[in-house]
């Protein structure tokens, strides 16, 4: 089942190119389904670079902060027990976030531009930097002025652009 996944996203027109094109290196966690030999040589075969972080180290996958910020901004959003519909809530959580630029999560995780990944980096400090502007698109995402719940606190720290 994975490895259809994986053929229809690598296939599939909008996400992946080749390497050194968009969406050609992809980042896999120590999941056994992950280090799979055919796998590794499938992804190879079509020009797609897998990088392979360490096992439990969230901190270094980019994608557990984006689901951070995705999961508070659906607590935000969506009352638990309500009549909303739970499906539309994620579906629009979702949307919200297609066009984030995650580039300085990234690079907090230490992922540099060229796709090349540094450990080191990523425990540098232990806040994702932000831009002002992007702070702002969060705090909208998040619609902080509608519910304050200080109880989730987030560890994102607001920079200028650099």
């Amino acid at each position: 089942m994975f490895v259809e996944c994986c053929r229809l996203h690598a296939h599939s027109e909008k996400s992946v190119r080749q390497y050194p094109g968009e969406g050609s290196v992809w980042i896999l966690d120590g999941a056994k389904i992950h280090l799979d030999a055919g796998i590794v040589y499938y992804l190879r075969s079509i020009g797609i670079i897998p990088i392979y972080i360490p096992a439990y180290c969230p901190f270094f996958n980019p994608i557990e902060y984006l689901f951070g910020l995705m999961k508070k901004s659906l607590k935000r959003q969506y009352v638990e027990n309500s009549k909303e519909n739970l499906a539309q809530t994620v579906a629009k959580v979702v949307y919200e976030f297609q066009n984030f630029d995650l580039r300085n999560i990234f690079n907090h995780c230490g992922f540099g531009p060229d796709g090349c990944f540094d450990p080191r980096h990523g425990l540098e400090n232990d806040k994702v930097r932000i831009s002002k502007d992007q702070l702002e698109d969060v705090n909208d995402l998040l619609d902080f002025s509608e519910r304050n719940d200080s109880e989730n606190e987030t560890n994102i720290e607001s920079t200028e652009r650099v």
